[in-house]
């Protein structure tokens, strides 16, 4: 049994992470793993707002209010700068409070492996979620950042 972690904010009464702007990556090599972005919102002065949802066997999670602003450059930025020739290691991006994280390695065969955590980030980590899924580094990663792009604009 999956225990979700929900924490209930005001902001999200009306959403659902079934609308259609969402942005949905799924493994390719396990079909029950996935990472939905979805739960848009804006908050006056201070942005755009959203909710990542993970899943997988014996995993729910979903993490709210995620800002969409980072300390240097956004997940869609981060995505699309991506080399489809490789690197070296891995490469990390995390939202500015922490509640969001993805790793990028590049791997054999020219596939990128995303490794996504979601946590807790209140003063102290109290839970974390991670779950990997794989994309193409050519024109599959490129559509994903262009997804991301149009999901990290807004509502509408």
């Amino acid at each position: 049994m999956a225990y979700p972690y929900k924490w209930e904010s005001t902001h999200h009464d009306e959403w659902s992470c079934l609308d259609e702007g969402n942005v949905v990556v799924r493994c390719g090599q396990d079909s029950a793993v996935s990472v939905t972005f979805c739960g848009r919102w804006v908050e006056e002065y201070l942005g755009l707002y959203f909710a990542v949802h993970t899943a997988a066997r014996g995993v729910d999670a979903v993490l709210y209010d995620v800002p969409t602003w980072a300390d240097r450059i956004g997940l869609a930025q981060f995505i699309e700068g991506l080399d489809y020739r490789g690197w070296e290691g891995d490469l990390h991006w995390a939202s500015r409070h922490g509640g969001l994280g993805v790793s990028a390695r590049y791997e054999s065969r020219g596939q990128v492996r995303l490794t996504w955590t979601l946590s807790s980030y209140e003063v102290e980590e109290i839970w974390s979620v991670t779950v990997r899924t794989w994309v193409e580094a050519g024109a599959a990663k490129d559509d994903l950042a262009a997804r991301l792009h149009v999901f990290l604009s807004g509502p509408g």
